[in-house]
């Protein structure tokens, strides 16, 4: 009868035994597989932050206004933009400046601002500003240069011997216009939001500060 007792307790002893290393054992694996699947999420966090730092990197920020000749009508322009998804070249908009344009002569007027504007790579980043309005566009280019008529914009002459037009809007304000013939690039429109504080006076120009590239991209999302 001892020895039947002593047997009992050897195996409840082997049995605790056993049960003591599976825990230690499922306690290690879970511990194992915790870390890796830590490690595995570190990875992934890692890869999507270098991967949006490379894209920011790659692409290039500029910012841009969008008031041809200077007597145009922001609200009109504004709108045609937004309906048409285009932004125009400057020095691009009248004329011999769009002819010069068109047929690579340099504009000497333009301070190379027409030669910024061809030399855009398609998914540059553009800040679209507009005199005297308080929105702002983020545009990214998805087209090479190319012109078109575009009959909802007039430009209006004085006369047909003058260059320069007094005014540019959706209306016929004299008997000597022309429909709207940009030098314009496709854009995909990714938001619209209020203006900055800070303002460029070049009708285009890159934008190398990083607080205001960290503006830009921080609007892209």
């Amino acid at each position: 009868m001892s020895t039947l007792n002593s047997k009992i307790t050897i195996n409840i002893k082997l049995e605790i035994i056993i049960k003591q290393e599976s825990k230690q054992e499922s306690k290690q694996e879970s511990k194992q597989e915790s870390k890796q699947e830590s490690k595995q999420e570190s990875k992934q966090e890692s890869k999507q932050e270098s991967k949006q730092e490379s894209k920011q990197e790659s692409k290039q920020y500029y910012t841009i206004r969008q008031n041809p000749c200077q007597v145009s009508n922001q609200s009109d322009i504004f709108d045609f933009i937004i309906n048409k998804k285009i932004l125009t070249a400057p020095y691009g908009h009248i004329r011999h400046y769009r002819d010069n344009f068109i047929n690579n002569i340099p504009n000497i007027d333009s301070n190379n601002q027409d030669l910024v504007f061809k030399n855009l790579s398609i998914g540059d980043i553009l800040l679209v500003q507009f005199k005297g309005l308080s929105e702002v566009l983020i545009v990214e280019i998805t087209s090479e240069c190319k012109t078109n008529i575009f009959s909802e914009i007039i430009i209006n002459y004085n006369s047909n011997e003058e260059e320069i037009p007094f005014n540019i809007s959706k209306k016929v304000k004299s008997k000597y216009y022309e429909y709207f013939q940009p030098v314009y690039r496709n854009i995909k429109i990714i938001k619209r939001c209020k203006k900055p504080d800070w303002w460029v006076i070049n009708s285009i120009a890159k934008i190398t500060n990083e607080s205001r590239i960290n503006w830009i991209y921080n609007n892209l999302n």
